[in-house]
């Protein structure tokens, strides 16, 4: 995928190595921090199976949130720190993908809305 968007924003060898540079540096703590989203996910189920009380069980999911509001932090970083290495032309190529993206997206969403309601 990042091949893809290289491509398609032209983007310099400078620029690849800051987003593989920016990339590495992240993807350790990133892995960490899925690895304990697993544990915490699957100490919740069997807190939830054994009878836990309600304390531990709402313990347990305030960990998970706060991994979750992490996760979403970190993803706008990195989306920050890629969007800052681009040009203004860049910009407004990656502008253009993601508005292409959307309409995709929308176009299968009402697809599937109209094959419910056909099921119906």
């Amino acid at each position: 995928m990042f091949e893809h968007i290289a491509e398609k924003l032209d983007l310099t060898e400078g620029q690849k190595a800051q987003l593989k540079a920016n990339r590495d540096a992240s993807k350790e703590a990133y892995k960490a921090r899925r690895q304990e989203s697993r544990e915490l996910r699957k100490e919740l189920h069997e807190a939830v199976r054994s009878g836990a009380d309600q304390a531990t069980l709402d313990s347990l999911g305030t960990r998970i949130g706060a991994l979750a509001v992490q996760r979403a932090q970190d993803m706008e970083q990195q989306r920050s720190q890629f969007e800052a290495i681009l040009t203004d032309e860049q910009k407004a190529t990656l502008n253009e993908m993601k508005a292409e993206r959307m309409e995709r997206h929308q176009k299968r969403k009402q697809r599937w809305r109209d094959r419910a309601d056909s099921d119906e």
